[in-house]
């Protein structure tokens, strides 16, 4: 089978494909060549254009990134390793427990309702807990406290290790010392 492609007489950028065997109602535009199978696929590619010395289908070389476009690129990684990692929680006293910002919000809730409870001279009532499958227990004040120390030491041994990495990428040399670094 056989294509036409309409194609920038300056600049050689394709502007349209056909498939020579269907009828358009409009005949294609000038420039253009006729290609075989191949070459149409590979006029798909990213970055093709018509030499318009030869009028071959031409891929342009891809550039490759550069180091700071792999930094941005390794930082974003580790960014989300830290999410995922925030995500999948800890453990408090043999229990797993989320970790995200809703039970940090939530945990920063109860240390309030324990400080305001203190404030007002009375006893702090014992809280539900829901664990991460899904069951629950019951957290007296020094719990809660407890509780949200770990999900607290969780998250910012998340954000630390995060850090850490990131100074790393920033005095990375090379494309192999960034792709030495990882979350794990």
């Amino acid at each position: 089978m056989t294509y036409k492609i309409h194609y920038d007489a300056a600049t050689g950028e394709i502007l349209e494909r056909r498939p020579d065997d269907i009828e358009y109602p409009e005949p294609i535009g000038n420039p253009w060549v006729s290609v075989t199978d191949e070459d149409f696929a590979r006029s798909l590619n990213s970055g093709a254009y018509i030499d318009v010395e030869t009028l071959h289908v031409t891929v342009k070389p891809i550039a490759p990134p550069t180091l700071d476009e792999l930094k941005a690129s390794k930082k974003r990684e580790i960014t989300a390793a830290r999410d995922a990692a925030i995500a999948a929680g800890t453990t408090w006293r043999t229990h797993a427990v989320d970790a995200d910002e809703d039970a940090q919000r939530a945990a920063s809730a109860q240390i309030v309702k324990s400080m305001a409870y203190q404030q007002m001279g009375r006893p702090v009532p014992d809280t539900p807990w829901r664990l991460k499958d899904g069951s629950y227990v019951t957290l007296s004040d020094a719990d809660v406290w407890d509780l949200s120390q770990a999900i607290e030491a969780h998250v910012s041994g998340c954000y630390s290790r995060e850090a850490a990495l990131a100074a790393q990428i920033e005095a990375a040399e090379t494309p192999e010392d960034l792709n030495a670094l990882c979350w794990e």
